[in-house]
């Protein structure tokens, strides 16, 4: 009998130590998810605060949801698994949020600032267009007569402009051994047509 009796309390202690145990990690598990959660939270709101914008919507309703039924459960099991399962739906959320600036910020990166437009080329279209542009740019010049540029200023925005084009050549089709000669020959057909002005800003130009 008094074997029975040894052998129930002993099994009484493991059972009431591994309760114990099994609380003690529920109550850890639980800290751990509030703290991923207050961490995340925080972090939300700094980055929102920081940019001066609004948590968006969606964001902002899985946080209140997961407060309010993390404050409805009341056994720490219970509580534990709405901090876990609102944790997948606060990650999905921020994903969301953090493609949709990323898209944002694309946009603002691809559409031509005001008053500029912009067309899509194929490499060898550019080309095209910048030889024509070149070439136009040395018959203006030679020609007297077109009066498309009046000033040094105005054929050296032109310049610019066809230099633009350059720069976004692709390698393909771009002269690695004088990669600036036409660029030169522009500045020296400049050069030529106003050689007072290029020495003397305060001359007039040539007619």
């Amino acid at each position: 009998m008094e074997v029975v009796t040894g052998l129930a309390a002993l099994v009484l202690l493991v059972v009431l130590i591994f309760s114990a145990l099994s609380r003690a990690s529920q109550k850890a598990r639980l800290q751990g998810a509030r703290e991923a959660a207050d961490s995340l939270v925080r972090g939300v709101s700094r980055h929102y605060e920081h940019g001066d914008k609004e948590i968006p919507p969606a964001l902002a309703k899985v946080i209140d949801d997961m407060k309010a039924r993390v404050s409805e459960m009341n056994t720490v099991r219970q509580q534990c698994e709405i901090y876990l399962g609102h944790l997948r739906g606060l990650g999905d959320e921020m994903g969301k949020a953090a493609w949709q600036d990323g898209f944002e910020v694309g946009q603002r990166w691809t559409d031509p600032q005001k008053g500029e437009i912009r067309i899509d080329l194929t490499g060898k279209q550019l080309a095209d267009v910048r030889l024509l542009a070149h070439f136009g740019f040395e018959h203006t010049l030679f020609d007297r007569s077109a009066e498309l540029f009046s000033t040094q200023e105005q054929a050296d925005a032109g310049a610019r402009a066809i230099e633009r084009l350059e720069r976004l050549l692709p390698s393909e089709y771009r002269d690695e051994s004088e990669p600036y000669a036409l660029a030169i020959n522009r500045q020296q057909l400049i050069w030529e047509r106003w050689p007072k002005q290029t020495n003397d800003p305060s001359a007039t130009p040539s007619t």
